[in-house]
């Protein structure tokens, strides 16, 4: 199957693995570099497009690190789906790839890219042409909101921002930044959303958008600052108020946070040596959340595609049997039935069936995704153990033929357990805390500034890193 992608290597563009290691301020000057270039185009509205206000994906916004009618429609969500099917495929050998041969790696990045395009264009063309999401397009004048002039406009803006994305996350990948080009774009586009939601000056029906200053507000618009007013209302609007952040909405946020960092601190140290030397013995760490959030960025990126498709044949087919049974949706762009309802975190209202059906969804998901993931990703108990092999390692009390029998006691059950952890944080704060306060986000951010840290700490930038803030 990578043989056809061969062709296409000679004209597919490409970052050049740097010739040695970069510096800590040379890798500090592309992460802002790249920064700054995502921020201007989740900045920049899709011209030609008349986007609406709903939008039935905002709940994979921040993990995508998309944002709604600008060129970071879709954000990283076909990158990642991408990474996922040819992990799948390499994991299961359905490719014939061999990892410890440079040409047989580039091949599988080129096609990972490839098919990365692809499903950009792909989705693009769904959300255009069978979505709507930017206007009705008819033959009828009358009716037609998009002329089919703007309809290919938007797709190609789509396309090449969506091409810009993946070379930005190669130039990540490739040893110029730190981490991953998802991770980082995740990172970034959490941090403004949470600081957007609660520092933002932006006023709506004369409240500002973010928290903190309409807290603020209200206290003085009420006198409490004169020592008088009444502030029952303030407070109260301030903690429950609808259809913008609110307080409760941050104190969740905060409270995820630091129960992120306190699950971040569980974990089963085998104790192992070398077997070429006497030394003493230290620990290998199996974490309760073994494979970080990776288990979110799978289900969202499975999610958002169940809506992205669900929507598109609901508007060409509303009358379709099994098009409604995968989802209905509303006039307001919503889904209102099937199971893109009762997949979206949207609207719970007192539907305690889609409370109970999301919960399973949610945790059931981030269950089975953690618990592959770490099977396909290099991270299983059989693969350890050859690393463990290859640096001549043993678990201490045991030989080395019985590693993998001894990690697939731990690796397993930390997988699957942490997923399911982190899924019930993810539906609990969904369903009693509102959109605004859903875990997810703050998740991925504190296990993406944690495995920063863990590669700084490899590479011995820390001490760098803290002469950069004077510390």
């Amino acid at each position: 199957m990578l043989d056809l992608v061969k062709p296409f290597q000679a004209i597919l563009p490409e970052i050049v693995v740097p010739a040695r290691k970069l510096p800590f301020y040379d890798k500090i000057a592309y992460t802002v570099g790249i920064a700054i270039t995502f921020f201007i185009m989740a900045g920049i509205p899709l011209y030609g497009a008349h986007a609406s206000t709903s939008d039935p994906y905002s709940f994979t916004r921040a993990i995508s690190a998309s944002s709604h009618g600008t060129l970071m429609e879709l954000g990283v969500g076909p990158m990642v789906t991408s990474g996922i099917i040819f992990q799948i495929l390499g994991g299961f050998q359905a490719l014939n790839v061999n990892f410890d041969i440079r040409a047989d790696r580039e091949l599988f990045q080129s096609g990972q890219k490839i098919f990365a395009l692809l499903l950009t264009f792909f989705h693009a063309i769904f959300l255009v042409f069978f979505a709507q999401t930017y206007g009705t397009i008819s033959t009828d004048s009358a009716v037609s909101e998009l002329s089919l002039g703007a309809a290919v406009l938007i797709v190609a803006q789509l396309t090449a921002a969506g091409l810009v994305l993946i070379l930005l996350g190669e130039i990540v990948d490739k040893g110029y930044s730190f981490g991953s080009g998802s991770g980082l774009f995740t990172a970034l586009s959490v941090s403004q959303n949470f600081m957007w939601q609660n520092l933002a000056l932006l006023k709506v029906h004369q409240e500002f958008v973010g928290s903190i200053p309409a807290l603020l507000m209200g206290l003085w618009k009420n006198g409490l600052f004169n020592f008088g007013g009444s502030y029952r209302y303030v407070i109260e609007n301030s903690f429950f108020r609808q259809n913008l952040p609110n307080l409760l909405q941050l104190y969740m946020s905060v409270a995820v946070f630091m129960l992120t960092i306190y699950l971040n601190t569980f974990r089963v140290d085998i104790p192992i040596k070398s077997s070429r030397v006497r030394s003493l013995a230290t620990a290998f760490p199996v974490k309760l959340l073994y494979t970080g959030s990776m288990c979110l960025f799978l289900l969202s990126a499975f999610s958002q595609n169940v809506l992205i498709y669900s929507q598109s044949l609901y508007v060409q087919f509303p009358d379709n049997l099994m098009v409604q049974v995968l989802g209905s949706w509303g006039a307001d762009g919503s889904p209102v039935g099937g199971i893109a309802y009762y997949i979206s975190p949207n609207n719970f209202g007192y539907d305690v069936i889609k409370m109970v059906l999301y919960s399973v969804y949610t945790i059931v998901g981030c269950t089975l995704f953690s618990k592959y993931w770490a099977e396909i990703s290099g991270s299983a108990p059989k693969d350890v153990a050859k690393q463990f092999q290859a640096q001549s390692i043993v678990i201490v009390g045991q030989r080395a033929q019985s590693a993998p029998r001894e990690l697939a006691k731990v690796i397993p059950v930390a997988a699957a357990v942490g997923g399911a952890v982190v899924g019930a944080i993810v539906a609990f704060c969904d369903i009693f805390g509102g959109l605004g306060a859903s875990a997810a986000p703050m998740i991925v951010a504190v296990t993406s500034m944690n495995n920063y840290f863990e590669i700084l700490a490899q590479e011995g930038d820390i001490a760098q890193m803290g002469k950069a803030f004077g510390m």
